[in-house]
């Protein structure tokens, strides 16, 4: 009998360490036609785990931050360019590797060690994305993000974030 019970557990074990394996985000191709996770964003930042910090939205650049110094240890900066008169409010971004022109732009900073400043690459190109936008709140907008980009390290972030507005209204 005790040998049966300590069957069960097992299996019950291996059933939540299986679903909460599963549910953690990874760097794949193509992000635009899957459900971004319910999860707070994280993913890898030049192969370090990163965690969302502090997330803002600043004339149309979406910032997704780790790190509490001046210059952040590792960030995606968005560029959306949405137009003057366009607003975030319940709108969706996405990207496919193979979009061209006119895609947004994504600055990704990381530190390197034994530098006080980080690295920067930027990226126009073959990289997978979709943002989704909710509603403003006060000064603040929630959304979800799915992030992956074609540097060596596979970079991506993956979740939900609240953004502070740190300007125009209409964001």
């Amino acid at each position: 009998m005790k040998r049966y019970v300590l069957l069960g557990i097992l299996l019950i074990l291996g059933v939540v360490v299986q679903t909460n394996a599963s549910d953690k985000p990874v760097w794949k191709n193509d992000v635009t036609d899957i459900s971004i996770p319910s999860i707070p964003a994280q993913g890898i930042a030049h192969g370090v785990e990163f965690k969302v910090e502090k997330a803002s939205l600043q004339n149309g650049i979406l910032e997704l931050r780790q790190g509490q110094d001046f210059f952040p240890d590792q960030a995606f900066m968005i560029f959306t360019f949405l137009g003057n008169d366009e607003s975030v409010n319940g709108k969706t971004i996405t990207v496919k590797p193979e979009d061209g022109f006119g895609v947004p732009h994504i600055h990704f900073k990381y530190k390197v060690e034994g530098k006080s400043t980080p690295e920067t690459e930027m990226f126009m190109k073959e990289y997978t994305m979709k943002i989704e936008f909710g509603q403003t709140t006060g000064n603040k907008i929630e959304g979800k993000i799915y992030l992956c980009l074609p540097d060596g390290k596979k970079s991506f972030v993956a979740g939900t974030f609240e953004a502070e507005l740190k300007c125009s209204a209409k964001e």
